[in-house]
């Protein structure tokens, strides 16, 4: 069992991010932008798209296993960048 822990977490992380990517992208590019300016995000529009395509793109290709060393240090960014954002919003 402790050969399949790193496919277990790799899959499971991809899933959490591509749900959330497949979120984004149901309620649509200006919606996603909208919140992100609201954040006070700069080029919410660009960003919302970049968003997109990492959580959505990176998810899936975390399941699959691909180029996961890189995949996992933009959703870290990714991950660390909303942290931040949610952080000072509570603040």
């Amino acid at each position: 069992m402790r050969d399949a822990a790193p496919l277990i977490l790799r899959v499971a992380t991809g899933a959490i991010f591509a749900m959330h990517g497949w979120q984004k992208l149901s309620a649509g590019v200006p919606n996603v932008s909208m919140f992100l300016g609201q954040l006070g995000f700069p080029a919410p529009e660009l960003f919302a798209v970049l968003l997109i395509a990492a959580e959505l793109g990176g998810g899936i290709l975390l399941i699959l296993g691909l180029f996961t060393h890189w995949v996992a240090k933009v959703l870290a960014f990714v991950a660390v960048v909303a942290l931040v954002l949610v952080h000072n919003l509570h603040s």
